[in-house]
Order: structure tokens, then sequence, then C-alpha cells
């Protein structure tokens, strides 16, 4: 396996993803007890993929702050933070600019922001059989259930989209048509067999020839059409047993945590399984295990107390929960307060928020990060910091 670089697309403004996104990139919004790059940069150590850049340190340097240059996870990690965004080809255009040999001759994008498993090296042994100026990960889900109304600038026409861009792939695997977030009736019309963009590519350095420099330019909306156009060898690879979530939504983040718990998502959790359908995290303490409605996740270093219910829920790290409280079918993150009497149920509670005694949660609430509810108080830093979970 040759040493390639693999350039993971970090920024973003993920406005759909607040209030959990207001003071936190959407790739390092805690997923499932560990910020969701975590679990990129694993698969990637595990295939053997050990040089990465971000394209991004994050906000406040959170990103760099938590991987540092890759040594606590047995990869190399370098940061190439731009002053100004090129759209996702652009920008990789430019940091190949700047990085030049650095970045080797065939290399790997991925999007920070989403859920993967997939055989990355077995794709890139495919891209290499198929001599691929450029190969894209796909998957195949149902459409249908990704549809909405879609209003942004880049699309002409507005009405049902699907939340995916398709490709059209032949017999032999080649992209004959590629299009980001088409109508309905365009699938319909256009494609033959439709399959849903990944948002994985490996790509030959030729390539960044046909993206203007100090442009804004998209994979999927502008370079893909244009070399699958112009006849350039295009290749798709199926994800196979693999996956791919997205969760840009707040609905998408919390209904792919309870299905994960439900074992419709085959994951890997990385806090110990204590019995079936219970995982604790070090030094965590749990006053009665019996108290644990399972599933249930508790990160590290939390505190359970007596008499309290934990049902269905996902506990992140560091969380205090006091007495005669119930949780259930919720997402309480990292560094959270809960005191005695608080009833919680299908929520997310924003990281190093506190919610004293007595208080009885609306259901389908979603805080933002430090928010405080006390008696008949709600204080918060942003009035973005509430939400609700729209289904």
């Amino acid at each position: 396996m040759p040493e390639i670089t693999t350039i993971i697309l970090s920024g973003g403004k993920a406005t759909r993803m607040k209030p959990l996104s207001i003071d936190k990139c959407k790739s390092m919004i805690s997923f499932m007890g560990k910020p969701l790059l975590f679990y990129l940069i694993k698969a990637l150590q595990l295939n053997g993929f050990l040089d990465v850049v971000f394209t991004s340190s994050g906000k406040d340097r959170e990103i760099e702050g938590y991987f540092s240059h890759g040594e606590n996870f047995g990869i190399k990690i370098q940061y190439c933070d731009s002053d100004k965004w090129y759209g996702t080809a652009g920008t990789v255009k430019k940091l190949v600019d700047i990085m030049k040999e650095k970045v080797s001759n065939t290399f790997m994008v991925i999007y920070g922001d989403s859920l993967l498993s997939a055989d990355y090296e077995k794709m890139f042994q495919f891209h290499r059989e198929k001599k691929s100026w450029c190969t894209i990960l796909f998957h195949r889900p149902d459409f249908k259930s990704f549809l909405y109304e879609y209003h942004d600038k880049s699309f002409k026409e507005c009405g049902k989209r699907t939340n995916y861009g398709i490709l059209d792939i032949d017999s032999n695997n080649r992209v004959t048509n590629i299009k980001e977030k088409p109508l309905v009736d365009e699938i319909k019309r256009d494609f033959k067999n439709p399959v849903a963009n990944a948002a994985v590519y490996i790509l030959e350095k030729k390539i960044l020839d046909f993206i203007p420099s100090d442009q804004s330019c998209d994979f999927p909306l502008d370079l893909f059409p244009l070399i699958v156009e112009k006849g350039i060898p295009c290749f798709g690879f199926d994800t196979g047993e693999g996956y791919r979530i997205d969760i840009g939504t707040i609905v998408n983040y919390y209904n792919s945590h309870f299905a994960i718990l439900k074992g419709y998502i085959k994951f890997g959790f990385y806090f110990p399984q204590v019995e079936n359908g219970i995982w604790v995290g070090n030094s965590s303490e749990v006053c009665a295990k019996e108290s644990l409605k399972r599933p249930v996740i508790i990160g590290e270093k939390s505190k359970i107390n007596f008499d309290t219910t934990i049902e269905n829920s996902i506990i992140g790290n560091n969380v205090y929960i006091g007495k005669y409280s119930y949780i259930t079918n919720s997402i309480i993150l990292d560094n959270v307060c809960i005191e005695d009497n608080v009833r919680i149920s299908n929520s997310i509670i924003g990281e190093n928020s506190n919610i004293e005694e007595k208080i009885l949660l609306p259901p389908n609430t979603v805080l933002g990060s430090y928010c405080r509810i006390g008696g008949s108080e709600l204080l918060m830093k942003d009035s973005d910091f509430l939400g609700l979970i729209r289904r």
C-alpha cells in the first residue's frame, strides 16, 4: 500500500446543525461520545492511510487541539488553513498548490462531516486497476426518504430534491452522468442506474488542471460534470457492506444515534460493554446499574446518582446527573450538569449546559452549548441556542 495523502475538507458553516454548531465546527460535534472526525481518523489509520491534511484547523483551532499532529492516533496530520474558501474543488487545488510535492500524485479527498464505513484500500486498488483519473465512492440510499424543498441559489429550479448528489454508472462502473441534488423528476428522466455520491474521492493530480485558480469551484457541481462530459476516466466504487450517514441536520443527527443504538447500523463503540446493550466508559460511576434501561451509552468520567433512570439514551463524557431524574430517548453531550428531579425526553442537551433541579423539559428540545435552565429562567448566550427537533 503506497503512501497517499488524504485531504479532509473540515470547514463549513453547518447552519442546518444549529444550535449545536454555533460554537463548534460540524465535524467536531460529539457523536456517540467522540467527535465525528474521530471515527474517520481511526478508519483511515486502520486502512493504512497515514498522511492526512485538514483544510481547516477548526473554530478556535479545535480540530488541531484535539488531534494535534496525529502522534496519539498513529498518523501524520498537517493543517493548511485558507484565508478564503474557494469551494470544495477550488480549496483542494489551492492546498495542493501550496503544499506541492507534500501531496502525493494520487490523493484522496473526504468530507469531514459524515459518518462513513468503507474499504478505502480496496477503493484505491480499484482506482489503479481502472486507470481512473477520478474515483467516486457511492452508496444506494432510498432517495425518497431524503427529499426536501431546496431553494439554494446554486440551483435554478426550486422544488422537491433529493439530499444527495446522483451518479449514473454503466455496467463497468464508469460514471456517465452526475448531478448535484437533482429534482426527483430529473432522476427518473435522466438516470438509468442512479446511485448516491458518498463524498469520498480518489484523484490524480492532473485533474486539478481543470480547476480554475483562485476561483470558486465545487467537485460535484462543477468539476465532475465537466470531466464526465470530456470523457476523462471517472469511475464509481460501491460502499458494499459499508455505509454513509449524512448527519447534516439536527433530525438526521438525532435519528442516526438511535439507529445505531437499535442495531440498524453496524458501529464500533469505543467504550467498554459492561453487559448486553449497556456501554460505560472508564472512570464513570453508575450508582445503580439496574436503573439503566438498555440500550444506554455512558461516556468517560460521568456520574449517575441513585434513583435516576436512564433509558434508551446516550450520555456523554464528564456528565453529572443527580437523584430522582429520568432521561429517556435523549442525547446528553459532554460536561453537562443535570440536578435532582429533572425529566428529559426525546431531546438533545448541548455541551457545558446546566439544568437545575425540578425541571420538566419539553420533549423534542435542543439546547446548544453553555445553556442554563433554572426555575423559570432560561439563560442562553444567543437566541439561536434553543431549538426543536422537527420531524
